[in-house]
């Protein structure tokens, strides 16, 4: 299979982001709003905003990656950005990818574990620029390979 090339990649990345915004952050902010003024204390609603984002961004991964990536068919593998970009996700032992690989994936490994430190974040998405399987350190992880759909 032909591998994905960078850019799709990160226009892929960039269109599952707003997405999440569209489900996190709008209502993180009602929340904040609501709280601020009913309580009058900016702390308070700061405290609230981001227990409600945490939330929010957890149950996201927890949803929006097993339900979009576990589809059968052509469509295997792929949240709704990398679809419109044309690139989907592989196992590279061939099985489909299931919800629970998209949650180790997206969930554990891209979200918590390479989020710990920013230089290794940065490492991770820059990293298939120089890999010969165009891999991000997270595909090495979890044994995946991106490729065009």
């Amino acid at each position: 299979m032909p591998l994905s090339g960078w850019w799709a990649r990160v226009g892929a990345q960039l269109l599952d982001a707003l997405i999440f915004i569209g489900f996190a952050i709008i209502p993180v902010i009602v929340v904040a709003v609501i709280v601020g003024a009913g309580s009058g204390d900016s702390n308070a609603a700061g405290a609230a905003a981001e227990v409600i984002y945490f939330v929010i961004f957890v149950l996201f991964y927890l949803i929006y990656y097993p339900l979009t990536m576990k589809r059968p068919g052509a469509h295997n593998g792929q949240s709704w950005g990398k679809q419109a970009l044309g690139i989907r996700v592989v196992r590279i032992d061939g099985q489909p990818f299931s919800g629970s690989n998209a949650v180790v994936r997206e969930l554990l490994v891209k979200g918590i574990l390479m989020a710990i430190c920013f230089i290794v974040q940065i490492l991770n998405y820059l990293w298939p620029l120089w890999d010969e399987k165009n891999q991000c350190l997270h595909d090495k992880i979890v044994n995946t390979l991106v490729v065009r759909a």
